[in-house]
């Protein structure tokens, strides 16, 4: 199939065009890349020296250090029941010995 003339004299300015249209879609795409890559680069950066408030830390640390001292409570609660419990087995066992009495006839 063989091109004529005048075909082609139309032909050449619509190739122009769709390589024009190409080349700014590609260069858009490429623009929107790197738009894209530097606020993603930016938003990193800001993470990264940014500061968070010192209420946060500090929260941290008193809840760090309630349950610290609610786990010390706790464990002295638990040592004075064992104590409270081994004191009133030891009294019963008092009551019990001298509770008995051995008679002789």
């Amino acid at each position: 199939m063989s091109i004529k003339p005048v075909d082609f004299q139309v032909m050449i300015p619509r190739t122009m065009e769709v390589s024009k249209s190409n080349s700014d879609e590609t260069q858009k795409n490429y623009t929107m890349q790197q738009q894209q890559a530097a606020s993603t680069k930016n938003n990193a950066d800001n993470t990264l020296r940014q500061v968070y408030s010192q209420k946060r830390a500090q929260d941290a640390r008193i809840n760090q250090r309630q349950k610290d001292k609610e786990s010390s409570d706790k464990d002295q609660k638990k040592k004075e029941k064992e104590k409270d419990e081994s004191s009133d087995s030891k009294a019963q066992r008092k009551r019990m010995q001298t509770s008995t009495i051995d008679i002789k006839v």
